[in-house]
């Protein structure tokens, strides 16, 4: 579980250099106004996958990640404060470790400033032909390294 007072937050966020916007919608929340806990793993994927198709502009010039593909393998989800219908959301997301043929991602839901939610995911490359995993190649991982900067586990 992330244990950040808010004051720590403004720091923390800095370690994502991507986020992306969501608006709370009426099918997102249940009969109390609230967002369903269901609801913010779609947000969260949402985020890698543009997070993914940001960083993918680099990977010889394609931002296409269908061809590049990952499987979730692992989620998990804390949850610190409720989401209400009509808020606007940020979706923070980076990449935290990177393994052989894995990827560990780190999301962190926001209002102003407030933490939401805390996510963390693991993907892994796999060979769409045996569907077995396979090594990520040295170049992307230079990228997401040159993306990261100091803040991943290599």
């Amino acid at each position: 579980m992330l244990e950040l007072q808010n004051e720590d937050l403004v720091n923390y966020t800095k370690k994502f250099k991507y986020s992306v916007p969501v608006r709370v919608y009426f099918a997102d929340v249940d009969s109390f106004f609230v967002v369903h806990n269901i609801r913010y793993l779609y947000w969260i994927e949402f985020a890698r996958e543009e997070y993914l198709i940001n960083l993918m502009k680099d990977y010889k010039g394609k931002s296409d990640i269908y061809n590049f593909p990952l499987i979730v393998v692992h989620n998990s989800i804390d949850y610190y404060n409720p989401a209400r219908y009509r808020d606007t959301l940020m979706i923070h997301s980076r990449i935290s470790k990177i393994g052989d043929s894995s990827l560990h991602f780190e999301n962190l839901v926001t209002r102003d400033n407030t933490i939401i939610a805390f996510s963390k995911a693991i993907m892994v490359k796999i060979n769409p032909n045996s569907g077995k995993s396979e090594s990520l190649p040295e170049e992307f991982k230079k990228i997401v390294n040159r993306f990261e900067g100091d803040e991943i586990i290599v």
